[in-house]
């Protein structure tokens, strides 16, 4: 039960980085629409695993 202090404040450091990558990530898919070239990549990759 001895937990270090200085990885308890890392941990919630990486947490508010993954946060802000994780916003960051949102906005761009919300402001740029999905290529039809992934889809279709996709839609195969599901054909094949079917």
């Amino acid at each position: 039960m001895t937990k270090e202090p200085r990885k308890n404040t890392d941990e919630q450091r990486t947490d508010l980085e993954t946060e802000k990558v994780r916003d960051a990530a949102l906005k761009r898919m919300l402001s740029t629409p999905p290529k039809p070239h992934k889809d279709e990549k996709k839609r195969k990759n599901g054909a094949d695993g079917k």
